[in-house]
């Protein structure tokens, strides 16, 4: 069995001409924290990311599980179970990219691949 465990921390400093609840300078703490693990056919993902704005919004910190999903993969298909950031794809014809992802637009300062929301799903992929 492999595993690897990973993180990472940013700080987030924001100058504004107007205050935000009477403060011109606002601060914030963004959190991930990743572990992958693999055996054989069986795969695992699990990641968490915490966000601290003061006084950016109502809310001041807020964590969520960004994946936790366990797969089972073989040649002909792939079995995941789990939190998972479902694509669509594209076309030539008209984008269908993420409309199964939506994206949470409260956080600030994350990009738009940091944004997308997590859905509770099985997904079963083949490869004819």
């Amino acid at each position: 069995m492999r595993t690897t465990f990973s993180g990472s921390a940013a700080v987030i400093a924001i100058a504004g001409n107007e205050p935000f609840d009477d403060r011109r300078v606002a601060s914030g703490l963004n959190l991930r924290l990743e572990s992958d693990m693999r055996a054989g056919e069986w795969s695992a993902l699990v990641r968490w990311d915490g966000m601290s704005d003061h006084a950016l919004s109502a809310v001041p910190s807020i964590g969520r599980w960004r994946d936790a999903w366990v797969r089972y993969g073989m040649s002909a298909f792939d079995v995941t179970l789990g939190r998972q950031l479902l694509t669509t794809g594209r076309t030539d014809v008209f984008t269908l990219q993420d409309l199964l992802a939506p994206r949470d637009l409260s956080r600030v300062a994350l990009s738009e691949s940091e944004q997308r929301l997590s859905l509770p799903a099985l997904r079963v992929d083949a490869y004819p």
